[in-house]
């Protein structure tokens, strides 16, 4: 799993796969968006819009529970499917 924050932009990205390139994204009521392998239909991350400014705002973010509770061999298995293709 890899966690980046871009100050520029104020976005937190949670990922647990490098990109594939085979994307699409659903959006939330804040904005945020969950990004699912078009292939796989598996979760491969999530991005959060405006980290910083809701955080400071004293915002509750919530991540989908998929992301923490996936397990490693779980996250083995998305990285030998990304890298198959």
């Amino acid at each position: 799993m890899r966690i980046t924050y871009n100050q520029e932009v104020d976005l937190l990205y949670i990922s647990l796969v490098p990109p594939t390139g085979r994307v699409a994204s659903v959006e939330n009521e804040n904005g945020d968006l969950l990004r699912i392998d078009t292939l796989t239909d598996k979760i491969i991350g999530v991005t959060i819009q405006l980290f910083m400014h809701r955080v400071k705002q004293g915002e509750k973010i919530e991540v989908p529970e998929i992301i923490f509770s996936i397990s490693a061999s779980e996250i083995d298995n998305l990285l030998v499917e990304t890298n198959a293709r």
